[in-house]
């Protein structure tokens, strides 16, 4: 009689198991697919900008490139702390 108690136990326990796994499942499962609705429509989010002044840019690009500087490229093998490979000269 105590073997047939102890699988009853067991059923039981198992199933509540099933049951609770089973609601897990579910609300998993909606969120992911409310998730899902939500990421693919576009409309929801504005559209994102990153703002790029090419213009800017392409002058200070011509800028520097015409400008009195001179960069001239250090080749010695000591560098102190603090000096870059590279010294400007204006």
């Amino acid at each position: 009689m105590l073997d047939h108690n102890i699988l009853d136990d067991f059923i039981a326990e198992d199933d509540i198991l099933d049951e609770v796994l089973d609601q897990a499942m579910g609300v998993m499962k909606n969120s992911m697919e409310a998730l899902q609705k939500e990421a693919d429509d576009h409309r929801l989010h504005p559209p994102k900008y990153i703002r790029r002044p090419r213009e800017d840019f392409s002058h200070r690009l011509v800028d520097d490139y015409f400008s009195d500087c001179l960069f001239i490229q250090n080749f010695s093998p000591k560098i102190s702390y603090g000096q870059t490979p590279f010294s400007a000269y204006c």
